[in-house]
């Protein structure tokens, strides 16, 4: 798409596959919902193999773009891609199961303790990460100068207006996902819902999305007399204002009708933010820099989802792991020193994250009996006091991608040519 469209039938066709990505993801949920509710969470995965195979038979509809591989692939800058973004996913997935710097468990590889030190394994990961894509940035000045034919270009990691573009994409992505991965948690332990009837209470969010893309596609052009910018404003501030209402709707008394005006809210902002963000980042690139550009964007948008699932989630249950801990103790008229509090929080941790609905059950019920009858209450309010806590760092981050969104150009400019 990058190669095949230019000007506004570009932004058109962009708008278009935001759309049908927005429609894809609202679909799975839903979908997913239901196949775990009624057949189980395993059988989700196997819709993906029937639409493999439309998109191999699609594929092969493709237009020609008359590209010609001239110059050899750059097989060590894709290796080291692949070893830095993936120790940095990994080890941000572990967070939550193994601690963000100390250990809750130790990891281990054919009973080969790593790191052999008393740190998690998961800034291990990050730092190898970290320092996998540095060696990649290097490599690929030494690739431009040696043979020309880096696997991306660096000098799109110094135009202003694209890092921040990405910055702020990203930062978006990280709070929508998180939220919405948080609600999937939050709901089925307050409400009596299955994972179907949790996909439609969430259902709001993406189907909001998907009507206002569709308006802007069918009513607003994306070269409008309102700035790009202001039209992400404007998206943010809606974000902003349904992170807030369905934070002041986290309580004992929640029904799937309260989440409604947040969601929907959030809904109306990303539409917006989405529709603008991409051709305001892509300004700064020429149009055969496009496809790298996309090669940076997207990896950088799956990044944040990890982050976001991995932050948010971890915030969510770690904050709902206290309370319930600090509850119990407080009905048990008991004390623990810190250590032995911050032992039946991992624990508890560890429980939540890694074990069965049936499983959390029988491990609950061998706590004492004088807890028992509060426990259903313990639980609740734990997981309220989670979710608003994890909703107001998302609220706190989405104030800072609003900031960092005021460093952006006013209006799309026709990129200048750069060099690599």
């Amino acid at each position: 798409m990058d190669l095949i469209y230019d000007g506004q039938e570009e932004k058109r066709t962009n708008l278009i596959l935001i759309l049908l990505s927005t429609l894809g993801g609202l679909t799975g949920a839903i979908l997913g919902g239901l196949i775990a509710s009624k057949v189980g969470w395993r059988w989700v995965f196997m819709p993906s193999l029937l639409i493999l195979g439309f998109i191999a038979i699609g594929a092969r509809k493709l237009p020609a773009i008359g590209v010609v591989r001239q110059k050899p692939i750059d097989w060590v800058g894709g290796l080291l891609s692949l070893l830095g973004l993936g120790s940095i996913l990994m080890g941000i997935s572990l967070g939550g199961e193994y601690g963000w710097w100390f250990p809750k468990q130790v990891f281990s590889i054919m009973g080969i303790v790593i790191p052999p030190f008393a740190i998690s394994i998961v800034p291990t990961l990050i730092a190898v990460g970290t320092v996998c894509l540095g060696l990649l940035m290097f490599w690929q000045r030494q690739q431009a100068n040696a043979t020309g034919a880096p696997l991306v270009r660096v000098g799109l990691l110094g135009r202003r207006t694209f890092i921040i573009g990405l910055t702020v994409a990203m930062l978006h992505t990280l709070i929508t996902t998180g939220v919405q991965f948080n609600l999937y948690q939050f709901l089925p332990t307050v409400l009596p819902l299955n994972p179907f009837q949790t996909s439609m209470a969430v259902l709001p969010y993406n189907l909001t999305m998907i009507v206002v893309l569709v308006a802007l596609f069918l009513v607003i052009k994306i070269d409008d007399q309102i700035p790009p910018k202001y039209n992400i404003y404007i998206g943010l501030s809606l974000l902003m204002t349904g992170l807030w209402l369905l934070r002041r709707a986290m309580n004992i008394d929640i029904t799937v009708a309260h989440l409604i005006p947040g969601l929907v809210t959030m809904g109306i902002g990303s539409a917006f933010f989405l529709a603008y963000i991409g051709p305001l980042t892509y300004s700064a690139t020429t149009h055969q820099e496009r496809p790298e550009g996309t090669g940076i964007y997207s990896p950088m948008q799956r990044l944040a989802i990890s982050l976001g699932r991995g932050i948010l989630g971890t915030l969510l249950v770690a904050f709902a792991s206290q309370g319930i801990v600090d509850r119990i103790l407080t009905v048990l008229d008991q004390t623990f020193s810190p250590t032995q509090r911050q032992e039946a929080i991992n624990r508890l941790e560890r429980i939540i994250q890694t074990y069965t609905k049936e499983e959390r059950r029988a491990a609950f019920s061998q706590l004492p009996e004088k807890v028992q009858p509060a426990l259903e209450q313990i639980i609740q309010a734990s997981a309220i006091d989670g979710i608003r806590a994890s909703l107001f760092v998302a609220l706190s981050l989405a104030v800072v991608c609003f900031l960092i969104a005021t460093f952006l150009p006013k209006y799309i400019r026709p990129p200048k040519n750069h060099s690599a």
